[in-house]
């Protein structure tokens, strides 16, 4: 999987958005940048999220990504702030309607995007079941979520996130299932860690750069 890391990962730029969400806390980002009205950001596009927070904060900001497809992805959420009431732009992109999100991008949508971002999303938005999942690391966290945990007897996790379980109830469960927690945990160090890295558009050599000694599972146990 290593010697083709790269190959993969680039057969998929341009064909796919990787990142459906961001996964950085912008409110970090904020603590050191302290942004403020004359500030320029220029910063990949990822999914968006980000750029918009910057946004926010009153800076000017330049997304740029090597996939156009994150572009497009940031664009078509653009959309919907500036198109959709704030209601049907959470049941969207929070709940997961992706129904709504079909209606309102014929109707609604569409006419205000670019061609090329017109060209994706008429390609891909026809098949695309849950946004919560879509993209290449959307899969990789629903085959985990969905796959690799309830195999381990893990399915406790996903329901802890829901019902918003107190941390010392997790926690005991987690001590309960320790082992089970460290199947996972060196699953994911021996085989999904890469693929993780590939479906998130991190190159080999940037993967390398990590140089990770401390194993999944201690984390993990911490």
């Amino acid at each position: 999987l290593l010697v083709c890391h790269d190959l993969i990962m680039f057969a998929l730029v341009g064909k796919t958005y990787l990142y459906n969400m961001s996964w950085e806390d912008p409110a970090i980002d904020q603590r050191v940048f302290n942004l403020k009205e004359d500030d320029h950001i220029i910063t990949i596009a990822s999914a968006g999220d980000n750029v918009l927070d910057y946004l926010i904060e009153g800076a000017e900001v330049t997304a740029v990504d090597f996939n156009i497809c994150q572009i497009a992805l940031t664009e078509i959420k653009i959309a919907c702030i500036e198109h959709l009431p704030f209601e049907e732009f959470f049941r969207i992109f929070a709940q997961n309607d992706v129904e709504l999100l079909r209606e309102r991008y014929a109707t609604v949508l569409r006419s205000s995007l670019r061609k090329e971002v017109q060209d994706m999303w008429d390609a891909q938005l026809p098949y695309l079941k849950s946004f919560m999942y879509s993209g290449s690391s959307g899969f990789l966290a629903k085959l985990l979520v969905k796959v690799i945990i309830p195999l381990c007897g893990l399915s406790f996790i996903e329901d802890a996130v829901r019902r918003r379980m107190p941390k010392e109830e997790f926690l005991e469960l987690v001590n309960k299932y320790h082992l089970q927690v460290k199947a996972v945990a060196w699953i994911s160090d021996k085989v999904l860690l890469a693929a993780m890295c590939l479906f998130a558009g991190v190159p080999k050599r940037q993967l390398d750069l990590t140089n990770r000694k401390t194993p999944l599972g201690d984390v993990l146990t911490h």
